[in-house]
């Protein structure tokens, strides 16, 4: 029996987790608050925290930051303004909330783990992104900048597997670790 057996809930996590990186290369549909949105790209990231929006710099979010949200990444083709504010007056807040979170969530699953919180910055962290992809694949700015982030995430992966560098996590790891502390504090 393997820990995939014996953990509850971890190959479902592995599941979920592998499903989200195979399908960021289909171009689903992709949906927040019953609302079809675009991907979330490196632009959308860089735009939204412009704005100063908490679900990309912190704090607590407030409805016209569910409605900036979807502003900024909404896939608007033909849709009438006021009825998508209704539409929009009709998802409780909560539910708006959570839909916006793990949308977030889901796109960063596979970040690279961020560094020190207090160096010191003396460049944009996007074009650190566009350097690498610059560099590596002959990627223009715009090009990276628009690339949806849960591929963007995975490639730099394969970068740093490529180039000798082996600390990866997944999301499911948290399942694992929660089971593995729960099991020590009955022993």
């Amino acid at each position: 029996m393997t820990l995939t057996d014996q953990i509850p809930g971890l190959a479902e996590a592995i599941e979920k987790e592998q499903h989200v990186r195979d399908t960021s290369f289909l171009e689903l549909p992709e949906s927040v608050c019953g609302f079809d949105v675009k991907p979330l790209t490196l632009r959308h990231v860089l735009t939204l925290g412009a704005v100063g929006s908490p679900f990309m710099r912190g704090g607590h979010p407030m409805p016209h930051d569910v409605g900036a949200f979807l502003i900024v990444v909404g896939d608007w083709k033909g849709f009438n303004r006021w009825c998508c504010l209704r539409k929009l007056g009709r998802v409780s807040f909560r539910d708006a909330v959570e839909s916006v979170d793990s949308f977030v969530k889901e796109s960063f699953q596979d970040a690279p783990a961020s560094g020190a919180a207090e160096s010191v910055s003396y460049y944009s962290f996007a074009a650190s992104i566009v350097d690498v992809f610059g560099r590596e694949y002959g990627w223009s700015e715009s090009d990276t900048l628009d690339v949806p982030l849960k591929r963007l995430f995975q490639y730099l992966k394969a970068i740093a597997r490529r180039n000798g560098e082996t600390v990866f996590f997944n999301p499911s790891d948290r399942v694992r670790g929660e089971w593995m502390d729960a099991v020590n504090k009955q022993n």
